[in-house]
């Protein structure tokens, strides 16, 4: 039992590792996606050119497009979904050492049944080799995680932040009634 485990960690480690950072670059691009239609939405504007009679000049004019709260409370519930999604699959990084030390630990049961040197050799082999992969795809992927979505996503909680701020002060100013909010 113990060899085959061990023969076969390197082959799980490795797809498994292919499988979430396909997954978590898909998440990303979807986070990157919401984050780009949230600020869109917050900062739309119209722009309407019209003829200028008496300088015979074009001019354009910047009307700001009607979005409403329930808008970007829809994005905002896109991305908290996305987001718990994100945080599930970037907790399976841990599994990686895990994954490297069953390897590990099966590689050296195998070594003390090896007979001859080279079946030690080979025990020892994969014993490193999945402990080996098991860490890089655990620093690997953590890299990833930590610097590239985490900073979207707070940059996009900061923008609905800011928003749900803006939309309670003007209700509070009384500029709107809160039955359009």
């Amino acid at each position: 039992m113990a060899s085959f485990i061990g023969s076969s960690m390197n082959l799980i480690i490795i797809l498994s590792g292919i499988i979430i950072s396909l997954v978590l670059i898909i998440l990303t691009i979807k986070i990157a996606v919401i984050k780009s239609e949230i600020s869109d939405a917050i900062e739309r504007k119209n722009v309407t050119s019209y003829l200028n009679r008496k300088t015979l000049e074009i001019e354009d004019s910047v009307e700001r497009d009607t979005v409403t709260p329930d808008t970007i409370r829809g994005y905002g519930t896109s991305f908290s979904k996305l987001i718990s999604w994100y945080d599930s699959v970037a907790q399976l990084i841990s599994v990686f050492p895990l994954l490297g030390i069953l390897g590990t630990v099966s590689g050296l049961m195998s070594q003390v049944g090896a007979s001859d040197i080279d079946g030690m050799l080979s025990s020892l082999n994969t014993a490193l080799s999945t402990t080996f992969n098991g860490l890089l795809w655990a620093i690997g992927l953590k890299v990833f995680t930590t610097l590239l979505p985490s900073r979207m996503a707070l940059a996009t909680e900061v923008l609905l932040d800011d928003y749900a701020k803006k939309l309670s002060n003007t209700i509070a100013l009384n500029n709107i009634t809160s039955d359009q909010a």
